[in-house]
């Protein structure tokens, strides 16, 4: 997936878990801020979420919103 925070900076990660509208997401480096916009890729889709969670220093937590 790709991501983008509100300061258009570029992460890019890996959706590991989906649950229900829960998204648990690993990333390839740092970690955009907490409420930072995410565009994930899921499919042949895309959806934007939000930033909910840091949960370690590789991992967080979004909401999916599409």
């Amino acid at each position: 997936s790709a991501a983008h925070d509100r300061n258009d900076a570029s992460f890019t990660g890996q959706v590991i878990v989906v649950r229900g509208t829960v998204l648990e997401i690993g990333m390839d480096g740092a970690l955009p801020a907490i409420g930072a916009s995410l565009r994930c890729r899921l499919g042949e889709g895309w959806i934007t979420a939000f930033v909910h969670a840091h949960l370690d220093a590789a991992r967080l937590q979004a909401i999916a919103l599409e």
